[in-house]
């Protein structure tokens, strides 16, 4: 059973979950890097997690890189490890 941590938050009056997945993801095209997120965003819902499925993963270098909204670049441009660290302190498991 897979098991992922996330955070479920509430950011600029948007819900999300946030998610961390492997640095792999960027390395997908856009078609499959919408169907993980199609298939995460199915099982956060059966899950009872509210809000719009936002992956972050690892870009290097000290960097978390993202897939939100565009209104919400600013706020995922600010992540930290310490953030991280903070906010993911629930989980999405199938």
């Amino acid at each position: 059973m897979p098991t992922f941590n996330i955070a479920n938050e509430k950011i600029q009056g948007v819900d999300v979950v946030i998610i961390i997945l492997d640095s792999s993801f960027e390395t997908k095209n856009k078609q499959g890097q919408d169907e993980i997120i199609s298939e995460f965003q199915k099982r956060a819902i059966a899950s009872g997690f509210r809000g719009e499925v936002v992956p972050i993963w690892d870009g290097g270098g000290g960097r978390i890189h993202f897939k939100a909204p565009l209104q919400l670049h600013p706020f995922f441009s600010t992540i930290t490890q310490r953030y991280i660290a903070d906010h993911f302190n629930k989980q999405l498991s199938w």
